[in-house]
This record gives C-alpha cells, sequence and structure tokens, in this order.
C-alpha cells in the first residue's frame, strides 16, 4: 500500500487530511521533533501543534515535553 492509499485509509476512518499526514508522519519517524514531522508531513509547524493536540484528544498520540 503506498502513501497517498494509507491516507485515503486514515481520512476514510475520520482523521481530517491534516491529522492523517501527522499520524503517518509519526509512525514512520517514531519519537521525534515537531520540526522533523512538519517536515515529513509537509505542514507547516506551527499547524502540526493544533493537529497533534487533536490526535492526543482522541487517543492517537502521547507528548512528551
Amino acid at each position: 500500500m503506498n502513501k497517498q492509499q494509507l491516507l485515503g485509509v486514515l481520512e476514510n476512518l475520520g482523521l481530517t487530511e491534516h491529522e492523517a499526514k501527522v499520524y503517518l508522519a509519526m509512525l514512520t519517524l517514531g519519537p521525534t521533533s515537531i520540526f522533523k514531522i512538519s517536515q515529513v508531513a509537509e505542514i507547516k509547524r506551527t499547524t502540526v501543534y493544533s493537529v497533534i493536540e487533536s490526535l492526543r484528544i482522541n487517543g492517537l498520540a502521547v507528548t512528551h515535553v
């Protein structure tokens, strides 16, 4: 399954486009920085913060300070 197909599956499960991109980037990278997630997801770093918070609220991400 390619990246576009995976993004489509995640969106069909109810994630927004940004949530799907960030979630897939996080799965690919493992523990990493917001900056690196933003690069891989191709989303502005400032946007990634709110997307990760949304994923965290929905139980799909864990953050460490």
